[in-house]
């Protein structure tokens, strides 16, 4: 496969590439979403101790989408360096995802299951000096928003199905093409 068929991971991720240097002879590889990178250090530590035969695991805590791409390209670039690395365990928060896997004979029909749902929640600035009060006021003008970007982070799109369900017609018109413009 040539290079440039490979997703490439932002240099800037290098922090979501955990023990990078032994991408190439892991005892476990793991791709993990990358809101699960908070609880990795706890999780992987419990996983040894119950098997602590498995002592090098290679993991990634990328957004899941990016993840998905370099599963079914056969690795990705991430600055000089090629990651010829398929994961022994892969997490999602879309079933399309694992859809995608199985339809490409990554896994068989079946071999995925659910393990948790994402809860959507506003955050505000201590105080709530905006005075937001409901998804709507996310599109005012004097609201800023960070948004996941849906090219590569699936969440994205359970958000835009929650501004489309804030009976106000162009939110997502709003959010995710007007603002984030600006």
């Amino acid at each position: 496969m040539d290079n440039q068929d490979l997703p490439v991971i932002p240099s800037d991720r290098a922090d979501d590439l955990h023990n990078l240097e032994i991408c190439d002879s892991a005892d476990l590889f793991l791709f993990m979403a990358g809101n699960q990178f908070m609880a990795m250090d706890e999780l992987i530590g419990a996983f040894q101790n119950e098997n602590p035969d498995i002592k090098n695991i290679f993991y990634e805590t990328l957004p899941p989408g990016l993840e998905l791409k370099q599963i079914l390209s056969g690795g990705a670039v991430f600055k000089d360096k090629i990651l010829n690395v398929l994961p022994d365990v892969y997490t999602s928060v879309n079933q399309k995802g694992m859809q995608l896997l199985a339809n490409a004979g990554f896994i068989s029909e079946g071999d995925f299951h659910l393990y948790l749902h994402n809860r959507l929640a506003l955050m505000v600035v201590e105080g709530n000096p905006k005075k937001i009060r409901s998804v709507a006021d996310l599109g005012r003008d004097d609201v800023q928003v960070s948004q996941p970007d849906p090219a590569n982070e699936d969440i994205a799109f359970h958000i835009m199905e929650m501004y489309r369900q804030s009976g106000v017609h162009e939110l997502v018109r709003r959010i995710m093409e007007e603002k984030r413009a600006e």
